[in-house]
């Protein structure tokens, strides 16, 4: 199951070959995983998306590699879209894929997912987040984008309201961020108190 979740993952060399300063940092707490990174270069656009499914183990790597597939499609299908179009597609699917009529139609988060698409023409930046942000970083202060307050989800009381979209045209020098919750709730060994976010603000402002 590792190899198959390793096999989808996207070439991290694509990111690189256009932003030459970029990093990924992954370190799973278990074999299995339900976080993946996506990153795709589709003429002058660059999407790179972090996602979060929900569950842990097997079930969540199951819908770590369907969820992959969904955002691939989408976005080779929808790549003059925005991004808010382009995850509430990917909320469509999944919702038309995963609710059977036999099943429990409660409201079911199934994936958080921060998505930027950059143009690199004029690097105007998009961001849509569902139950995710992104990180700036300008002149030397990190600020915070939110999206939307509920994941992609299942059920009858699914997110029919548009994913929240942000427009910015990239500054030179400025930095940008994508991160999972794991990161910051991690507990600090000598304390057992969460990292926090702020924490994790002041150090990307650094």
């Amino acid at each position: 199951a590792k190899q198959v979740q390793n096999a989808i993952l996207p070439d991290y060399n694509v990111l690189k070959s256009v932003f030459k300063e970029s990093f990924l940092y992954t370190k799973p707490k278990e074999i299995l995983t339900g976080d993946f990174y996506f990153c795709e270069k589709n003429e002058n656009n660059i999407f790179v998306a972090l996602a979060d499914c929900t569950g842990h183990g097997l079930s969540a790597s199951l819908l770590s590699v369907y969820a992959f597939d969904v955002l691939r499609n989408t976005v080779r299908q929808m790549s003059l879209s925005s991004t808010s179009e382009i995850l509430k597609t990917v909320q469509d699917t999944i919702g038309d894929t995963l609710n059977s009529e036999g099943a429990d139609h409660r409201k079911i988060d199934v994936m958080e997912i921060a998505l930027v698409k950059i143009n690199l023409s004029d690097m105007i930046m998009e961001f849509s987040g569902a139950k995710s942000r992104v990180f700036r970083v300008v002149d030397g202060i990190t600020e915070v984008k939110k999206g939307t307050n509920t994941g992609i989800s299942i059920g009858k009381k699914i997110n029919n309201n548009p994913f929240n979209l942000f427009v910015t045209k990239l500054k030179k020098g400025e930095m940008v961020y994508l991160s999972s919750d794991g990161y910051y709730d991690q507990f600090r060994q000598e304390s057992q108190i969460k990292f926090q976010k702020s924490r994790l603000m002041d150090l990307l402002a650094k």
